[in-house]
Protein backbone atom coordinates (compact mmCIF):
# COMPACT_ATOMS: atom_id res chain seq x y z
CA UNK A 1 0.00 0.00 0.00
CA UNK A 2 1.45 3.35 -1.04
CA UNK A 3 2.09 5.55 1.98
CA UNK A 4 1.67 2.72 4.49
CA UNK A 5 5.01 3.53 6.12
CA UNK A 6 3.70 7.07 6.74
CA UNK A 7 0.20 6.36 7.98
CA UNK A 8 -0.36 2.81 9.23
CA UNK A 9 1.61 2.98 12.46
CA UNK A 10 1.59 6.79 12.83
CA UNK A 11 5.38 6.71 13.18
CA UNK A 12 5.86 9.66 10.86
CA UNK A 13 2.69 11.73 11.03
CA UNK A 14 2.43 11.62 14.83
CA UNK A 15 5.18 14.22 15.18
CA UNK A 16 3.35 16.71 12.99
CA UNK A 17 -0.08 15.90 14.38
CA UNK A 18 1.17 16.55 17.92
CA UNK A 19 2.54 19.97 17.05
CA UNK A 20 6.28 19.35 16.98
CA UNK A 21 8.02 21.85 14.71
CA UNK A 22 10.05 19.39 12.70
CA UNK A 23 10.62 17.84 9.32
CA UNK A 24 9.92 14.11 9.06
CA UNK A 25 11.56 11.73 6.62
CA UNK A 26 10.12 8.23 6.36
CA UNK A 27 12.04 5.52 4.53
CA UNK A 28 10.69 2.07 3.68
CA UNK A 29 13.23 -0.74 3.66
CA UNK A 30 13.01 -2.51 0.26
CA UNK A 31 12.12 -5.90 1.75
CA UNK A 32 11.63 -7.33 5.19
CA UNK A 33 14.64 -9.03 6.66
CA UNK A 34 14.98 -12.31 8.52
CA UNK A 35 15.31 -12.90 12.22
CA UNK A 36 18.99 -13.55 12.66
CA UNK A 37 20.03 -11.01 10.01
CA UNK A 38 23.31 -10.58 11.91
CA UNK A 39 24.31 -14.04 10.69
CA UNK A 40 23.05 -13.58 7.11
CA UNK A 41 25.80 -11.58 5.35
CA UNK A 42 23.81 -10.68 2.23
CA UNK A 43 20.87 -9.28 4.18
CA UNK A 44 23.07 -7.42 6.66
CA UNK A 45 25.07 -5.88 3.81
CA UNK A 46 21.83 -4.77 2.14
CA UNK A 47 20.77 -3.04 5.35
CA UNK A 48 24.16 -1.35 5.70
CA UNK A 49 24.04 -0.17 2.09
CA UNK A 50 20.52 1.16 2.53
CA UNK A 51 21.55 3.00 5.69
CA UNK A 52 24.45 4.54 3.79
CA UNK A 53 22.10 5.92 1.12
CA UNK A 54 19.76 7.39 3.74
CA UNK A 55 22.70 8.89 5.61
CA UNK A 56 23.98 10.55 2.43
CA UNK A 57 20.50 11.89 1.67
CA UNK A 58 20.16 13.46 5.12
CA UNK A 59 23.70 14.84 4.94
CA UNK A 60 22.77 16.57 1.70
CA UNK A 61 19.79 18.21 3.39
CA UNK A 62 22.05 19.31 6.25
CA UNK A 63 24.53 20.86 3.83
CA UNK A 64 21.66 22.72 2.15
CA UNK A 65 20.64 24.18 5.52
CA UNK A 66 17.32 22.38 5.67
CA UNK A 67 18.10 20.23 8.73
CA UNK A 68 19.82 21.06 12.03
CA UNK A 69 22.74 18.63 12.28
CA UNK A 70 22.53 18.78 16.07
CA UNK A 71 18.92 17.59 16.13
CA UNK A 72 18.64 14.53 13.91
CA UNK A 73 16.52 11.79 15.49
CA UNK A 74 15.73 8.25 14.42
CA UNK A 75 12.78 6.05 15.30
CA UNK A 76 11.28 2.84 14.01
CA UNK A 77 9.01 0.03 15.13
CA UNK A 78 9.32 -3.75 14.78
CA UNK A 79 11.53 -4.38 11.73
CA UNK A 80 12.11 -0.63 11.70
CA UNK A 81 13.14 -0.74 15.35
CA UNK A 82 15.75 -3.35 14.59
CA UNK A 83 16.98 -1.23 11.69
CA UNK A 84 17.28 1.74 14.06
CA UNK A 85 19.75 -0.19 16.20
CA UNK A 86 21.94 -1.04 13.21
CA UNK A 87 21.73 2.51 11.87
CA UNK A 88 22.94 3.95 15.18
CA UNK A 89 25.74 1.38 15.29
CA UNK A 90 26.77 2.34 11.76
CA UNK A 91 26.68 6.11 12.39
CA UNK A 92 27.08 6.62 16.16
CA UNK A 93 27.98 10.32 15.93
CA UNK A 94 25.07 11.28 13.70
CA UNK A 95 21.98 11.16 15.91
CA UNK A 96 20.89 13.32 18.82
CA UNK A 97 18.56 10.56 20.05
CA UNK A 98 17.03 7.25 19.02
CA UNK A 99 13.64 5.68 19.75
CA UNK A 100 13.70 1.96 18.88
CA UNK A 101 10.28 0.41 19.45
CA UNK A 102 9.62 -3.36 19.71
CA UNK A 103 12.89 -3.87 17.85
CA UNK A 104 13.31 -7.00 15.76
CA UNK A 105 16.54 -8.98 16.22
CA UNK A 106 19.44 -7.35 14.42
CA UNK A 107 22.18 -7.68 17.03
CA UNK A 108 22.25 -11.44 17.56
CA UNK A 109 19.62 -14.10 16.81
CA UNK A 110 17.27 -14.26 19.78
CA UNK A 111 13.70 -14.83 18.68
CA UNK A 112 14.06 -17.93 16.55
CA UNK A 113 16.82 -19.85 18.41
CA UNK A 114 14.81 -19.70 21.63
CA UNK A 115 11.38 -20.16 20.04
CA UNK A 116 10.27 -16.60 20.83
CA UNK A 117 9.30 -15.43 17.32
CA UNK A 118 5.54 -15.36 16.73
CA UNK A 119 4.98 -17.35 19.89
CA UNK A 120 1.39 -16.80 20.99
CA UNK A 121 1.22 -19.60 23.54
CA UNK A 122 3.58 -20.63 26.32
CA UNK A 123 6.38 -18.90 28.19
CA UNK A 124 8.33 -16.01 26.65
CA UNK A 125 11.01 -16.16 29.34
CA UNK A 126 14.65 -17.09 28.78
CA UNK A 127 16.36 -19.33 31.30
CA UNK A 128 19.08 -17.69 33.38
CA UNK A 129 21.69 -19.56 31.36
CA UNK A 130 20.27 -18.48 28.00
CA UNK A 131 19.92 -14.90 29.24
CA UNK A 132 23.57 -14.82 30.29
CA UNK A 133 24.66 -16.34 27.00
CA UNK A 134 22.71 -13.71 25.09
CA UNK A 135 23.96 -10.91 27.31
CA UNK A 136 27.57 -11.98 26.76
CA UNK A 137 27.10 -12.13 22.99
CA UNK A 138 25.54 -8.66 22.80
CA UNK A 139 28.13 -7.29 25.20
CA UNK A 140 30.94 -8.63 23.01
CA UNK A 141 29.27 -7.16 19.91
CA UNK A 142 28.79 -3.71 21.41
CA UNK A 143 32.43 -3.52 22.44
CA UNK A 144 33.11 -3.13 18.72
CA UNK A 145 30.93 0.01 18.56
CA UNK A 146 30.70 3.21 20.53
CA UNK A 147 27.06 4.16 20.99
CA UNK A 148 26.99 4.80 24.74
CA UNK A 149 26.76 8.54 24.10
CA UNK A 150 23.64 8.28 21.92
CA UNK A 151 20.55 8.84 24.10
CA UNK A 152 18.15 5.98 23.41
CA UNK A 153 14.69 5.26 24.77
CA UNK A 154 13.80 1.60 24.31
CA UNK A 155 10.08 0.76 24.16
CA UNK A 156 8.43 -2.64 24.02
CA UNK A 157 5.72 -4.79 25.52
CA UNK A 158 7.26 -7.07 28.11
CA UNK A 159 5.47 -10.08 26.61
CA UNK A 160 5.85 -9.20 22.94
CA UNK A 161 5.11 -12.49 21.14
CA UNK A 162 6.42 -11.35 17.75
CA UNK A 163 9.81 -9.75 18.43
CA UNK A 164 11.23 -10.75 21.78
CA UNK A 165 11.63 -7.96 24.31
CA UNK A 166 15.01 -9.39 25.30
CA UNK A 167 16.59 -7.53 22.38
CA UNK A 168 15.61 -4.24 24.02
CA UNK A 169 16.14 -5.30 27.62
CA UNK A 170 19.55 -6.85 27.12
CA UNK A 171 20.90 -4.05 24.95
CA UNK A 172 19.69 -1.47 27.46
CA UNK A 173 21.48 -3.33 30.26
CA UNK A 174 24.65 -3.87 28.20
CA UNK A 175 24.90 -0.17 27.33
CA UNK A 176 24.24 0.80 30.94
CA UNK A 177 27.00 -1.55 32.10
CA UNK A 178 29.31 -0.07 29.46
CA UNK A 179 28.75 3.44 30.79
CA UNK A 180 25.66 4.83 29.02
CA UNK A 181 23.97 7.34 31.34
CA UNK A 182 21.21 8.90 29.25
CA UNK A 183 19.21 5.88 28.10
CA UNK A 184 15.68 5.01 29.19
CA UNK A 185 13.49 1.94 28.83
CA UNK A 186 9.74 1.36 28.98
CA UNK A 187 8.33 -2.15 29.12
CA UNK A 188 4.54 -2.26 28.93
CA UNK A 189 2.70 -4.86 30.95
CA UNK A 190 -0.04 -7.06 29.49
CA UNK A 191 -2.60 -4.96 31.35
CA UNK A 192 -1.26 -1.71 29.87
CA UNK A 193 -1.43 -3.18 26.38
CA UNK A 194 -5.00 -4.39 26.96
CA UNK A 195 -6.09 -1.01 28.29
CA UNK A 196 -4.73 0.57 25.11
CA UNK A 197 -6.84 -1.84 23.05
CA UNK A 198 -3.88 -3.92 21.85
CA UNK A 199 -4.72 -7.59 22.21
CA UNK A 200 -1.53 -8.76 20.50
CA UNK A 201 1.26 -7.34 22.61
CA UNK A 202 3.53 -6.34 19.76
CA UNK A 203 2.12 -2.95 18.81
CA UNK A 204 3.80 -0.98 21.59
CA UNK A 205 4.24 1.94 19.19
CA UNK A 206 0.56 2.75 19.75
CA UNK A 207 1.27 3.52 23.41
CA UNK A 208 4.65 5.13 22.76
CA UNK A 209 3.33 7.64 20.24
CA UNK A 210 0.60 8.66 22.70
CA UNK A 211 3.13 9.24 25.47
CA UNK A 212 4.04 12.92 25.61
CA UNK A 213 6.91 12.24 28.02
CA UNK A 214 8.62 9.96 25.51
CA UNK A 215 7.93 12.24 22.55
CA UNK A 216 9.08 15.36 24.38
CA UNK A 217 12.22 13.60 25.60
CA UNK A 218 13.24 12.70 22.06
CA UNK A 219 12.44 16.15 20.67
CA UNK A 220 14.38 17.93 23.43
CA UNK A 221 17.63 16.03 22.87
CA UNK A 222 20.39 18.04 21.19
CA UNK A 223 23.99 17.23 20.38
CA UNK A 224 26.60 19.48 21.97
Amino acid sequence: MEGANLLNNKGAVTWIENGYQTAVLSFQFPENYSFGISEIPDQLKMMENYNEVIHEFIQDLIHKGKIDDKRVYISGASSGGGAVLRFVMQYPDFFAAALPICAKDTLIPLSQPYGLAYKFNGSLTLSDQDYQRSYDSINDLMKQYNITNVPMWFVQADNDPVCTSYTSKILYQVLKDQGAEDNKITMYSDEEMKQAGQMIYHSSWVLAFRDKEIMDWVYNQKKQ
